[in-house]
């Protein structure tokens, strides 16, 4: 763990956002472990590139009959790190067949806009947008910057491929001790967002780089609760 921590800290000094890392967490429906998923960040300059999967063992299709790869792609400096293209490929799976749908988002510089080509949707250039995946990762990076200062935090905004809608901090920094698979009582700063008809809980850990370790999503207009829970110590 020493080790890690040592090349989590590393990434400060380089500007790089984290070092390149493989992480894997807990995917629990109703309190039930589905599978994992799966993600993976590396950077090439100032490009990074985050993937998530998230593909259910064959025990776990009668509960969430679903699998997707999550493409997102960030560039960053020493101050910022901006969103700039989001990528699903969705495969749903049925009794008489099989379903495939790619969404897509991206940043556009000129003129300035976000653009939603599958749901043929214009949105502003808001520059702290983020989809629900890299949300945690943007709000990581930015708390990481200001835990030792005055804890601001910019207006961060849900990019999603119909709406775009600004996200209310309801709870933010606040300490808690979490269990993790891998690590018993560990600190954490818990953050609670609102965006719509969507909630976030998000709990960062200081001790990696303000890694996030838990991550709850609830959408009302679905009616379903998804949580993340970092199972091992991510691979860099």
């Amino acid at each position: 763990m020493l080790g890690l921590i040592g090349l989590m800290m590393a990434s400060q000094a380089s500007a790089q956002p984290w070092p390149n890392f493989s992480a894997t967490f807990d995917v629990k429906v109703m309190g039930f472990t589905i599978g994992e998923a799966h993600q993976s960040f590396y950077c090439v300059e100032q490009d990074c590139h985050l993937t998530s999967k998230a593909i259910p063992p064959d025990w776990a299709k009668a509960f969430i009959n679903e699998e997707t790869v999550e493409k997102i792609h960030l560039t960053y400096d020493a101050q910022t790190l901006t969103w700039q293209s989001y990528r699903q490929n969705l495969t749903r799976f049925y009794d008489d067949r099989i379903l495939k749908r790619t969404t897509r988002m991206m940043r556009q510089d000129n003129p300035p806009r976000i653009l939603s080509p599958d749901k043929d949707k214009v949105f502003p250039a808001k520059p702290y947008a983020f989809d629900q995946i890299s949300l945690a990762y943007g709000l990581a990076f930015y708390a990481r910057q200001s835990d030792q200062t005055d804890r601001t935090l910019p207006p961060f905004v849900l990019q999603r491929d119909q709406k775009q809608t600004p996200i209310q901090m309801h709870k933010a920094f606040e300490r808690k001790t979490i269990d993790l698979p891998f690590a018993d009582n560990v600190s954490t700063l818990y953050f609670a967002l609102l965006s719509d008809k969507i909630r976030i809980d998000l709990w960062l850990m200081p001790a990696l780089d303000h890694f996030p370790v838990k991550v709850r999503l609830n959408d009302a207009e679905k009616d379903r609760t998804i949580e993340l829970l970092l199972n091992k110590s991510p691979k860099l």
